[in-house]
């Protein structure tokens, strides 16, 4: 935006360029309730000060960042933040604006959400994949695990255990982990997870999750744990959780 006006003092024309532009909070990040952030943005020209509004963009709400008369601040480039607990999650942005709002400018999208390691966790549908060899048969489930971090900093490892259970009883009958490293805000990451469940040799037929019976069926669970500390697989169904149907008797085996 171009201010023109002229000093007091003297009669000649001016001109300047005003711009202020976020740098802080970047897009697609999460902020955690309750946690106090640095809001920056770039200053270009000689405004003195400014507001700062915190717009739910989900909502069609806004909320006031900058505390002082009016909200009007000292226009620093920095503004220090405490999220309020009692704020939606939800998609927002920023809006930054000189006090008599002739000018704004908005940051691009962030979230607000309970916390900044946020993971999201899915699975591709499961293939049957037949393997015929000389004097063998084998049976594999095949899918594909996507992780994405949501949060707002890199992770180093993250787990993802998954398990093969039996439905309605609730066995578990094949279990590991998967690891995932130097996981980036804002991206997704897949690994490939083949599992061995029917297997004829030289040696005999092995099923080796046993055969199903009508109304029971194979469901695979994955979890993602950021902090590493996985157990057994608690499996509330959230963001970092996912289960998705295997095998039932009809597709078990198929000569």
């Amino acid at each position: 935006m171009t201010l023109q006006g002229a000093p007091p003092d003297k009669g000649t024309f001016v001109q300047r360029l005003t711009d202020l532009h976020f740098t802080n909070p970047q897009a697609g990040v999460i902020l955690e309730k309750g946690r106090t952030y640095t809001i920056s943005w770039d200053n270009i020209g000689d405004i003195d000060s400014v507001k700062i509004q915190l717009n739910d963009l989900l909502n069609q709400a806004s909320h006031w960042v900058s505390q002082g008369p009016d909200h009007v601040i000292n226009n620093t480039g920095t503004y220090r933040y405490t999220v309020p607990a009692t704020l939606p999650d939800s998609a927002f942005a920023l809006q930054i604006m000189t006090p008599d709002g002739r000018y704004n400018n908005k940051s691009n999208r962030f979230y607000i959400s309970r916390s900044d390691t946020d993971l999201f966790l899915k699975g591709s549908p499961v293939k049957r994949i037949h393997n015929e060899k000389v004097g063998n048969r084998n049976r594999y489930i095949e899918t594909e695990i996507w992780l994405e971090n949501k949060g707002t900093r890199k992770l180093n490892t993250v787990k993802v255990a998954w398990q093969v259970v039996k439905e309605p009883i609730g066995n578990c009958v094949a279990q590991g982990e998967e690891i995932f490293t130097d996981i980036l805000p804002d991206t997704w990451y897949k690994k490939k997870l083949s599992l061995n469940y029917y297997h004829v040799g030289f040696s005999g037929t092995n099923h080796k999750w046993g055969k199903l019976q009508e109304g029971e069926r194979y469901v695979l669970k994955f979890k993602a744990d950021p902090g590493n500390t996985l157990g057994e697989l608690d499996l509330v169904l959230d963001n970092n959780t996912y289960q998705i149907e295997a095998l039932t008797p009809e597709t078990y085996y198929d000569p």
